[in-house]
């Protein structure tokens, strides 16, 4: 069972989708990760040191004011440095200034300290404003998610104090959870989508494939009243199962036609099973009967001079068909071979079943030339039909033996016997050259 749903063509599709699937999934999320992130950390950064250029910006325009005295009016560095600590206020809550020594001058709130690496990264700021005239530098404190800007005073008041910033970027922890989401909802549509088209897909190709599938297996079990219906639809599919549905109803009426036939045979059995001259499949003279005849039309062509021909028919292979399609294929095969004998001779000719596959016709006072015309016609005949069995379709050749004697030569004839041999040394030399031939012996 395992077996099947692995290899059936739905179990494929289904996986190859999902693996396409999976493929679409990863790529989005790959392209969403690696992109968005950096992006959300950039602009964290950028918008930090664009409100850090502000300040400074600010500082500077302080420092110019204090030095025309227009604007600010101090008179001593206690003053200036407490405004200088306001203007900071006005961009950030968390800074504290201290010296290069280490030493903290001024806390904008009591619960900040200084960081491991302050001492280090002050001289580092001193250094960029001294040699690059950056007016800060930054540390990224990946543990605790805050940026540390340090900017040197030393352009604003006396000394070498440095001002320390803390910007925290938290807010791109909230970021990411945003993107997080992105990608979830994301995930889901198409994910949801996908789910749609894989439905879409068993529904409209899958599930007709097994129907078609179920009803073959149907018909092959012998529910020959099997038919497959697909509303709405106007594809192949559809036209499959129209043809589906014509050759089961051609199968159906061939095998009632066939079985009404053999019904028929039946009854025709039990009408002249007390007599015995009838073959029980095709309705045909027997053997027995036919070798009577053959002895009285012989005596009376022998009384009376004139022409008598027996003429045997064989099917080609015959033998083979019966050993593997079996006895009841076998049957309408025979059957229908005795159709077509029986439809291209006359009343007054006698048709008879002498074998289980051969076939006989006694004529008297024919002519040659009709002989001929008579056998290629059944020949033909047989050749050109195609016979419907719950098998299969076949299509069958004959062979054909004609012994022919006329009026002058009759004397000549010792018996019946005579005239049977020589029918049938013309089947085996027809037989013998090939298939589908007629030979005589005259």
């Amino acid at each position: 069972m395992k077996n099947l749903i692995f290899n059936s063509i739905g179990f494929k599709i289904i996986a190859y989708y999902a693996f396409l699937s999976l493929i679409n999934l990863s790529f989005i999320i790959t392209i969403i990760f690696e992109n968005q992130v950096d992006l959300i950390s950039k602009n964290t950064i950028l918008e930090s040191e664009k409100q850090l250029s502000q300040l400074i910006g600010s500082m500077k325009k302080f420092s110019v004011e204090m030095k025309k005295g227009n604007l600010f009016k101090l008179t001593n560095e206690e003053e200036t440095f407490a405004q200088l600590m306001n203007i900071i206020n006005m961009h950030y809550r968390d800074f504290l200034v201290y010296s290069d020594k280490n030493t903290v001058i001024f806390k904008s709130n009591p619960e900040m300290s200084l960081p491991e690496t302050s001492r280090e990264d002050g001289m580092r700021s001193i250094t960029a404003m001294t040699f690059s005239g950056k007016n800060y530098y930054l540390r990224i404190d990946e543990d605790h998610k805050i940026i540390n800007f340090y900017i040197p005073l030393n352009e604003f008041q006396p000394g070498n104090s440095i001002l320390l910033i803390k910007k925290n970027i938290s807010i791109l922890n909230e970021s990411l959870i945003n993107l997080y989401k992105q990608a979830v909802y994301v995930i889901l549509v198409v994910f949801f989508f996908h789910v749609l088209f894989a439905v879409i897909l068993y529904r409209s190709f899958i599930q007709p494939i097994k129907t078609l599938d179920e009803a073959a297996g149907n018909l092959a079990n012998g529910h020959l009243d099997t038919r497959i219906s697909f509303p709405g639809r106007n594809d192949e599919l559809k036209s499959l199962a129209d043809t589906f549905n014509s050759m089961a109803e051609s199968l159906h009426e061939n095998i009632s036609s066939l079985s009404s036939e053999i019904v028929k045979t039946q009854k025709v059995k039990a009408e002249t099973e007390k007599i015995s001259i009838r073959d029980e499949l095709t309705g045909l003279l027997n053997r027995n009967y036919l070798y009577e005849r053959l002895d009285e039309e012989f005596k009376i062509a022998k009384l009376k001079q004139r022409d008598i021909s027996l003429i045997l028919i064989n099917p080609d292979n015959f033998g083979r068909i019966d050993e593997i399609y079996g006895k009841q294929t076998g049957d309408i095969i025979i059957l229908e071979t005795a159709k077509c004998i029986t439809a291209n001779c006359n009343s007054y000719e006698i048709i008879a079943r002498t074998g289980n596959e051969e076939f006989a016709i006694l004529i008297s006072e024919t002519s040659i030339e009709d002989i001929k015309s008579l056998t290629e016609n059944i020949r033909s005949s047989v050749c050109e039909k195609e016979i419907v069995t719950p098998d299969g379709k076949f299509s069958i050749t004959v062979c054909i033996g004609i012994s022919y004697f006329k009026a002058d030569s009759i004397n000549l004839i010792v018996n019946k016997n005579d005239i049977i041999e020589s029918a049938r040394s013309a089947l085996m030399k027809a037989k013998g050259t090939g298939e589908n031939r007629v030979e005589f012996n005259t």
